[in-house]
């Protein structure tokens, strides 16, 4: 018998290019990256998120078949792997206790009871392949409720919150004068929080994770940085959560679009996007 992993019963996987930088004004390669010496990667963007209830999002986290999935990445010979824990619908596939506190939800509510990542990650360990997992920057930013539950900045519209009744996901030549939670600066309180969040998850998996992916890295978060300095939850006591599990993690940041050139923390390498939506892995749980 044959369960769906999700709808449809695909994985799409971009391929991903890691080309190291060689212009004269980039800085030499850390010798100890194993970001040298991986080539090129898969990243998996794993959709079983949307319009799901508990139930459903459950059923699709469990029927995931983690041994088919790390064979059928050994056998590309990818060196690493990007695998998307959850993005903006606010589900994740994999307990959070700090997450679910912030929510005041129940396990297996907004995070999936399986702990999928850590058994990816045991099971790429297996097959010499690194795991990175690609998250978000900011709060999930279809949910007014957990973006205020975050502390993460509401959504606005001309300086004021817009309150949940206007779509999170809106645009000025929608609602004018609106702004998207990630087009504006964080503040302190959702990084105290974001970084609970992710410190969580880092000091469970270890070195299991060799990497961390924040898509949605906006250039109003990045100018924000030095004024977030003066405070004492900033960007780096939320980065300092994320690598409290493993201090030798790559960290990247990224902005929108399909192709992107990513700053790494330890080495500075491009991570260079390609589409592939046609490439797909078919798997399931049989028995």
């Amino acid at each position: 018998m044959r369960y769906p992993i999700c709808e449809p019963m695909t994985l799409r996987a971009l391929v991903i290019l890691t080309c190291l930088l060689t212009a004269n004004t980039t800085r030499a390669i850390a010798e100890d990256s194993w970001l040298k010496t991986t080539g090129y990667g898969l990243m998996f963007h794993y959709e079983c998120f949307t319009n799901h209830d508990a139930a459903a999002f459950n059923a699709a986290v469990d029927s995931f078949d983690v041994e088919a999935f790390a064979d059928s990445v050994a056998e590309t010979g990818a060196g690493h792997v990007i695998f998307v824990i959850g993005q903006h619908w606010g589900k994740y596939c994999a307990p959070n206790r700090a997450y679910e506190k912030l929510l005041t939800a129940q396990p297996g509510e907004w995070t999936s009871r399986r702990d999928l990542v850590l058994e990816i990650a045991q099971a790429l360990k297996q097959r010499h392949v690194r795991l990175i997992i690609y998250m978000t920057a900011r709060a999930p930013m279809r949910h007014y409720h957990i973006i205020q539950a975050m502390g993460d900045t509401l959504p606005s519209i001309n300086g004021k919150p817009a309150g949940p009744k206007i779509n999170t996901m809106s645009h000025p030549r929608k609602v004018k004068g609106f702004l998207r939670s990630e087009n504006q600066a964080p503040n302190p309180v959702f990084l105290k929080h974001w970084g609970e969040v992710c410190g969580e998850w880092s000091r469970r998996y270890g070195k299991l994770v060799s990497g961390w992916w924040f898509d949605g890295y906006k250039t109003e978060m990045r100018d924000a940085y030095a004024d977030l300095q003066k405070e004492t939850f900033n960007i780096d006591t939320w980065i300092a959560q994320v690598r409290s599990g493993n201090p030798d993690a790559e960290l990247a940041r990224a902005g929108a679009g399909w192709r992107c050139q990513v700053q790494c923390r330890r080495a500075p390498v491009t991570f260079t996007l390609y589409a592939r939506p046609h490439l797909s892995l078919r798997l399931g749980r049989t028995g």
